[in-house]
């Protein structure tokens, strides 16, 4: 009975172990970066976004392990934990192009960064299983599992999938509790994607961590990958910003015409 339990737990462990790797040599990149960059230059909001993103990517690749022994709840509590730890350290990066495009929009910041900041969001998720090796070789754990985008559902219900549960995501998280946000919205957001992985398929929902993981996988070419995982996505989460801010400006001209 023992051996059973220590067996059960031994992927655990190793998951865990990775996670704890690669935060660990994360934060300290991000140390010595702290050390010897001004902070608030575009150098330094670019290194601190390559860093969060090529960290949480890499973590993402271990994902698999947890799904493949511990399924869909094994998936939620991990994704969980990674995105909590991840909103403790990452020095507000964004590791998703989701929020600066928004930002962008709107005017609240420029196109030169933007650009540095999806541009290292893409060096950081191309360097991701590059790390995994670097870090150690752990192969075994994971050769196995099926670069393939294998859907449970038809593949327009994956693309509708994508759209609605970013535009939800981008309504739902801003109007948490400011208090209990980074708590809640880790946990909305691997709700979703442990929805995702149950009933579609294909985990997704960021344009990053998918295209880091399963870009070039069998099963889409790249026009219809950058569809469905970047452009779908994109319009959801947009057209959720739009309607909140008309929102917020509807309410703001109301209040200005009581005055």
């Amino acid at each position: 009975m023992l051996e059973w339990k220590l067996t059960d737990v031994f992927p655990l462990f190793i998951c865990t172990t990775f996670y704890l790797i690669v935060f660990f040599l994360a934060e300290l990149t991000r140390k010595i970066v702290d050390m010897s960059v001004k902070k608030g230059t575009n150098f330094y909001i670019f290194v601190i976004e390559l860093i969060a993103t090529a960290q949480m990517c890499t973590c993402v690749y271990e994902n698999g392990i947890m799904i493949k022994h511990y399924g869909v709840s094994g998936f939620f509590f991990i994704v969980i934990c990674l995105l909590y730890v991840g909103s403790l350290i990452n020095r507000g990066a964004f590791v998703s192009p989701f929020a600066p495009i928004e930002k962008f929009y709107y005017g609240a910041i420029k196109f030169d960064q933007l650009f540095l900041v999806l541009l290292a969001q893409a060096i950081g998720g191309y360097s991701a299983f590059r790390l995994v090796s670097v870090i150690f070789n752990h192969h075994q754990f994971y050769e196995n599992l099926p670069c393939t985008l294998n859907y449970k559902v038809p593949f327009f219900a994956a693309i509708a999938y994508e759209i609605i549960a970013c535009f939800l995501m981008r309504l739902i998280i801003p109007r948490l509790h400011t208090r209990y946000q980074p708590y809640i919205a880790p946990m909305v957001t691997s709700a979703f994607l442990s929805f995702a992985l149950a009933y579609i398929g294909v985990p997704a929902l960021n344009p990053v961590t998918v295209s880091s993981r399963l870009q070039g996988c069998y099963g889409l070419d790249l026009q219809w990958f950058i569809l469905t995982y970047w452009i779908c996505p994109v319009i959801g989460w947009m057209a959720a910003a739009v309607l909140d801010h008309r929102a917020k400006v509807n309410v703001g001209g109301k209040s200005k015409k009581k005055k």
